[in-house]
């Protein structure tokens, strides 16, 4: 009942009421989206000023054309095939495993392994369904996903010991000139979650945002000082992005740049490095 009249209420408030509401009831106090201080704030207020130029950074598929020109094809997971939504009707065979995913949308309902257990009509269903899904975060001022033009993308599944290998995201901060970041891992997503978070030394924070941190092997420290170099590469003119990577057999891939992670709602156990990663941005 809540949800159903929450889903009827909320696309007729305006959207900073929208956002300042949510922010209140995941951070716990009101946001100063005038002269915003914390991370988290801060995110909202990019919130505010997306506009359709943005579109490029969310858009799995064009924004294969802007890592390119900024770091190189070969960083890119291979393309095998893409397909605009208006000429979608059947998938091609695909030889080698794959990964398929819409380029606007994110989660389960977005993104099909290959091989898979659906049948050819199941899978077609299942992604003419996600085509004419829109971003869930939309309605929180994400608008950057509702800009994209909309098509399903499909690209070479990297795989690690017969695994689709860890991300390393990365939080930069162009910072007035002096460049600093934070690491970013996810791992064990399929049995008890963790998420871990490391200074631009590689020392572990004390920090948790939404999952408990974990025991985890990084990489040795020259590949990922080399991601995080790539990772400023990609971040541009923009003054903060969270930009992903994979390493997979040597080699660095990119994964995604995402201007609002979590869309600034997810809270920090320390409410110390929301307001220090705010001062960076």
């Amino acid at each position: 009942m809540i949800k159903f009249v929450l889903k009827k209420i909320l696309p007729i408030l305006p959207i900073s009421l929208r956002i300042k509401l949510r922010f209140v009831f995941e951070h716990g106090y009101w946001p100063n989206l005038r002269f915003p201080k914390t991370f988290s704030e801060k995110i909202q207020a990019r919130k505010l000023e997306l506009t359709s130029n943005h579109a490029i950074f969310a858009d799995k598929y064009l924004v294969r054309e802007y890592v390119r020109e900024k770091i190189g094809e070969k960083y890119l997971v291979p393309l095998l095939w893409h397909c605009h939504h208006t000429d979608f009707k059947n998938f091609p065979n695909f030889d080698s495993p794959a990964v398929i995913k819409t380029n606007h949308g994110s989660g389960s309902k977005h993104l099909e392994f290959i091989p898979t257990n659906l049948t050819n009509n199941e899978l077609v269903d299942k992604f003419k369904i996600a085509l004419n899904e829109d971003y869930i975060g939309g309605i929180f001022g994400e608008s950057q996903y509702s800009y994209i033009e909309r098509r399903i993308v499909v690209e070479k599944l990297l795989s690690q010991n017969n695994q689709v290998p860890h991300d390393f995201k990365f939080h930069v901060f162009k910072n007035n000139g002096k460049p600093i970041w934070f690491l970013q891992v996810d791992f064990d997503r399929f049995m008890d979650h963790k998420r871990n978070y490391y200074d631009s030394e590689l020392n572990l924070i004390n920090l948790q945002v939404i999952y408990r941190t974990g025991d985890y092997k990084l990489p040795e420290g020259k590949t990922l000082h080399e991601m995080a170099s790539i990772a400023f590469n990609i971040l541009g003119d923009l003054d903060y992005a969270r930009i992903d990577l994979y390493y997979c057999d040597n080699k660095i891939f990119f994964g995604e740049i995402t201007l609002t992670p979590g869309s600034g709602f997810e809270r920090f156990s320390d409410k110390g490095f929301d307001t220090l990663w705010g001062s960076y941005w």
